[in-house]
């Protein structure tokens, strides 16, 4: 029997060292609990030992869910070991009252409202801590009614809770402050890298071109004073001027394309920066590249859009990136329903099939208008296909077409050798 979740909630993404981290910061707040465990322990002196009882549990409980499950969650979806938390700690504070001042519950709900705060999904944790400010309020207003409280007590332990929740909607706005601008940060990272290859681009095809294209002119100068009269001098030089000329064109215009051109390895490593900056979990598999050129380029490119969506439209917290020569997939744990409809490309003898998305939004609209370009972009290099993965979540896949007709064996390189891939490792 493994006893694995008593320190890792299978929801959570993060590591045992970054959610111990976060301990720190709730460790020192135990000590208010002294305040409540006084006022009960004076009302009540006899019920010293089964406070103190009570108040160990609460701890554990308390404590083991910054363990156990992540702090200010990336995903959408609700860990269901916080929400047995919340309710196991409210049980505890209704098992309290008979045998403590019932004022004394005040001061222990601020650590529930740090619970939800700070450990649900980022569209659930309002209203949660709303319905509990409410149900405080009508809670201090029934003691008040009945008398087991005065009101400036009631009132006291209110603004403790307030100020609570204040304090920890502060704490987890800043935390998702600070994520969305380390996106953002790795996100013009990637953008300048791309107008920096874009610029660098530019400048070869405007002086470099510009340059060796006056020297093919000249040299056509040259061999026109050399039909003159001085043929035999002449020529040698301008046939070795033009070829070279020609030479250096043909390369410039290769280290244009190349500096246009996305790279695989870059686009990986700028997708595990973006997955961190977003906290998501990014899990890689590499069998292998997919050959170079437009191949190599389909597959950069459905990397970096994929990422891009991951992380803007996913609601995920992990992500697979799975590499081989004939297949590149990228697919999340998230919602399973962006563009709507699955599409797929295939390019060949001049056909072409583009996804039947519906576009009720304008991020879906965005989205589907990237995986259509994903599309284009394979053209007669293979199958672009995406929609919901099995088992949930989202995938978008690059399966290669085979070089020489649907037969031929797929090939990848260990070492010096080339060998085909087994049919099982294709599947």
């Amino acid at each position: 029997m493994s006893w694995s979740w008593l320190w890792h909630s299978p929801a959570a993404s993060s590591s045992l060292h970054e959610r111990l981290s976060s301990l720190p910061w709730a460790l020192p707040y135990l000590i208010f609990m002294i305040i409540g465990i006084i006022l009960g322990v004076r009302s009540s002196p006899e019920q010293a030992v089964p406070m103190f009882a009570w108040l160990t549990v609460f701890i554990l409980v308390y404590v083991s869910t910054w363990i156990r499950s992540d702090s200010a969650p990336v995903s959408r979806s609700t860990d269901p070991w916080v929400v047995a938390t919340i309710v196991v700690m409210s049980v505890l504070l209704a098992g309290m009252m008979p045998f403590s001042d019932a004022v004394s519950v005040f001061f222990f709900l601020p650590y529930i409202s740090a619970v939800i705060v700070l450990q649900l999904p980022r569209h659930l944790y309002t209203r949660w801590a709303c319905a509990l400010l409410i149900g405080s309020v009508l809670l201090a207003v029934l003691l008040v009614i009945l008398r087991l409280a005065n009101i400036n007590e009631a009132s006291f332990g209110l603004a403790i809770l307030l100020c609570t929740i204040f304090m920890t909607f502060m704490a987890r706005r800043a935390i998702d402050n600070d994520r969305e601008d380390r996106i953002r940060q790795a996100e013009r990272v990637q953008t300048s890298q791309s107008e920096e290859r874009s610029r660098i681009s530019a400048d070869l095809h405007d002086v470099l071109g510009q340059t060796l294209t006056a020297i093919n002119v000249n040299a056509q100068v040259v061999a026109r004073f050399a039909q003159l009269g001085k043929m035999d001098e002449g020529v040698p030089y301008l046939e070795q001027l033009q070829e070279l000329s020609h030479d250096a064109l043909a390369q410039m215009r290769q280290v244009v394309a190349a500096t246009r051109e996305a790279d695989l390895d870059q686009e990986l490593a700028q997708a595990a920066h973006l997955a961190d900056a977003a906290g998501i979990v990014l899990t890689l598999s590499d069998e292998g590249h997919p050959p170079e050129g437009k191949t190599s380029q389909v597959a950069a490119h459905l990397v970096r859009e994929s990422m891009a969506n991951v992380v803007h439209h996913s609601g995920a917290d992990r992500v697979w990136v799975e590499l081989s020569p004939v297949r590149v997939s990228v697919h999340d744990n998230g919602r399973g329903s962006r563009p709507a409809a699955a599409g797929r490309s295939r390019a060949a003898a001049g056909q072409k099939t583009i996804a039947d998305s519906q576009q009720s939004a304008h991020a879906g609209q965005r989205m589907s208008t990237g995986l259509e370009s994903l599309e284009k972009r394979a053209e007669g290099v293979g199958t672009v296909t995406w929609g919901p993965a099995d088992g949930g979540g989202w995938h978008v896949t690059f399966t290669v077409d085979p070089v020489d007709g649907a037969d031929s064996p797929a090939l990848s390189m260990v070492g010096d050798t080339i060998r085909p891939v087994s049919e099982g490792a294709l599947s």
